[in-house]
């Protein structure tokens, strides 16, 4: 992202969520000088390292949160926890897709809101959805959860692929809007 875009983006943020649009453009901006200087995390497990059929990646997604929600909702289950490869989009992305996991990595389809997901070599997966090309919403800087499963689930019944990685960017700022079935943003869920 260059600057005039960065400013563009912050004025978003700040128009929408005031005081928070401000605290949030401070905290991106360090964070990306700290991203340039060293890799945030070090250590952590690489989800090719598991079995699993579907991988669901919620984007910024705190486990200490999900487990607070989980009795509430009779399908989740948090299950164990485990450290992530990656503290940013792009540092968790280098890491999942090494080399070592090559043949996993063949046979897994990608579905993804994440515009960080166009550093890959998409020519590694079973086929790749970039769902931000063609669903991203530019008023709130995000694609809404739907399209995303929308789009996972498509893939899923085409069969390309052995193994399904469906990339979400939620729960991740800006919190996602609830909408009417025409798609106008009626609320916003809090953070």
């Amino acid at each position: 992202m260059n600057l005039q875009s960065y400013r563009e983006v912050v004025a978003q943020w700040v128009r929408r969520e005031g005081l928070l649009g401000w605290v949030y453009a401070i905290n991106q901006l360090w964070m990306a000088v700290l991203r340039r200087l060293t890799p945030l995390q070090k250590d952590g497990v690489n989800i090719f390292e598991h079995e699993w059929d579907v991988c669901i990646i919620l984007d910024a997604c705190r486990a200490d949160a999900m487990l607070e929600v989980e009795p509430e909702y009779e399908f989740l289950s948090a299950g164990d926890e485990i450290w992530s490869v990656g503290s940013t989009s792009s540092e968790w992305m280098r890491s999942t897709v090494a080399t070592e996991f090559h043949d996993a990595i063949g046979e897994t389809a990608y579905v993804t809101a994440n515009p960080h997901s166009a550093l890959l070599d998409w020519d590694r997966f079973a086929p790749v959805e970039p769902v931000y090309e063609y669903g991203w919403e530019n008023g709130l800087n995000t694609v809404y959860a739907e399209q995303v499963t929308d789009a996972a689930i498509e893939v899923a019944r085409q069969g390309m692929a052995d193994r399904l990685v469906v990339h979400s960017m939620q729960p991740h700022f800006p919190g996602v809007p609830k909408h009417t079935d025409e798609g106008e943003p009626v609320q916003q869920v809090p953070l």
